[in-house]
């Protein structure tokens, strides 16, 4: 069996002993929970290939929409200019960035109404 190592069962041990959730580590316990939180997922068979190039059946459309929000914090009791900025990391090909226009003095109730499509390659 060939696949990867991670660090699930520290992290869990980790947030369990001192009660911290940690947002950077919700990626981390998502990804372990795909096997049954063992701490060891088997790699793709297009990644055991010399080329690792991600087969086009695996290739996903991912549609993104942005709606609005509601009552955002003043900072230094200024009335925010909100955006949002996303960022899709992971394989290269499918790494983007996206930024929704910035809806002046209206941190109450921002609306976008904006949607971006991804291409992934290798979700």
């Amino acid at each position: 069996m060939v696949g990867c190592s991670s660090t699930c069962i520290l992290e869990d041990s980790f947030t369990l002993l001192f009660d911290i959730e940690d947002p950077l580590l919700v990626g981390v316990d998502g990804f372990c929970c795909d096997n049954g939180c063992c701490g060891f997922m088997e790699k793709p068979y297009w990644m055991m290939r010399s080329s690792m190039i991600p087969p086009p059946e695996q290739h996903m459309k991912l549609t993104v929409k942005i709606i609005s929000a509601r009552q955002l914090p003043k900072i230094d009791n200024e009335v925010v200019d909100p955006f949002v900025a996303m960022f899709v990391k992971g394989w290269a090909e499918d790494q983007d960035r996206f930024t929704t226009k910035v809806v002046v003095n209206n941190g109450w109730d921002p609306r976008w109404d904006e949607s971006r499509e991804f291409i992934l390659h290798a979700p």
